[in-house]
């Protein structure tokens, strides 16, 4: 019974982990390119291509500025 608990308790703390880490993932739909700030300065960005492919550089920052591609 023991070990059953503490499996529960297990899964529970994965839960959570996995739930706050997803939470700071931002989806870059095909064709976005979205470039990170932190107090106006550039820290990162993130970009999925017209082919799908996704590349990212840096870190996440405070504010968010999308722009799009010019898919076919």
């Amino acid at each position: 019974m023991r070990s059953k608990k503490l499996l529960f308790g297990l899964g529970l703390a994965l839960i959570a982990i996995v739930t706050t880490a997803s939470a700071n993932i931002v989806r870059v739909e095909i064709g976005e390119r979205h470039t990170y700030y932190r107090n106006g300065t550039e820290v990162g960005w993130a970009q999925r291509d017209c082919d799908g492919f996704f590349n990212s550089e840096g870190e996440f920052g405070d504010s968010v500025h999308v722009t799009y591609l010019n898919c076919p």
